[in-house]
């Protein structure tokens, strides 16, 4: 390390420090373009099937609790996954809440109508 004009030295990292921010950087410095490529499209496939799961989860929950709010975010959602990678459980949650969304909306009014 090389002092500065007043010859002071900066201050010393400890291996905890170094070792944290390595783990935060979004990518090694050491790597080259196609490896950062490849790490961020992993990474994003992997964000992207997490979400699937996730607006699956409320896709199967709006056909029985909240149908509106469930199956309208259950819809977002998976247009989100989908955007990002997790293609199947996106089509998944987008149907399945769009069908509780659609049957809440249309059919059960006319339920009761007839009644």
């Amino acid at each position: 390390m090389a002092a500065d004009k007043h010859g002071s030295r900066p201050p010393r990292r400890s291996a905890d420090e170094v070792e944290a921010s390595a783990e935060l950087a979004p990518f090694a410095p050491g790597q080259s373009g196609s490896e950062r490529v490849a790490k961020g499209e992993a990474d994003l496939r992997d964000a992207g099937r997490a979400l699937g799961w996730t607006a699956l989860g409320f896709a199967i929950a709006s056909w029985f609790v909240w149908p509106l709010l469930l199956g309208a975010a259950a819809v977002v959602l998976g247009a989100m996954a989908y955007r990002q990678g997790g293609r199947r459980l996106g089509v998944w949650s987008i149907a399945l809440g769009l069908i509780a969304f659609v049957v809440n909306l249309v059919v059960v009014p006319l339920y009761y109508s007839l009644l």
